[in-house]
């Protein structure tokens, strides 16, 4: 993919992640805006960081977490990324569950009398 499209991605990506954490704020998101200045902590950083990997299927370098200032630092991340197999993306199963017991008829308490 070319870079002017990752860029836009990442772009979207950081704005509908802001529309979710912060639905009130206004104001233009470019590739130089400041994660601190858009009120991004580090969890909205970290929930972005997966969301940037699931969309380009890219496992990036661990130090971006605390080295991403803007959504350009993404970008060039992507470059330094890992390529995910496609088989690694797919969700899991949910585990199988087991029919819940019925109820008892009678139980006996801890000190043997019935209840």
């Amino acid at each position: 993919m070319p870079a002017d499209e990752r860029a836009a991605v990442v772009l979207a990506l950081v704005q509908k992640l802001l529309a979710e954490v912060h639905p009130h704020a206004r104001g233009q998101v470019t590739l130089d805006s400041r994660f601190d200045d858009l009120g991004i902590g580090s969890l909205e950083l970290a929930e972005l960081l997966l969301r940037v990997q699931k969309a380009f299927a890219v496992e990036l370098p661990v130090d971006i977490l605390r080295s991403a200032e803007t959504p350009r630092d993404l970008v060039r991340a992507l470059d330094r990324g890992r390529a995910l197999p496609v088989e690694g993306l797919r969700a899991e199963p949910p585990p199988a569950t087991m029919a819940a017991p019925e109820a008892p008829a009678a139980a006996t308490t801890l000190t043997g009398t019935p209840s």
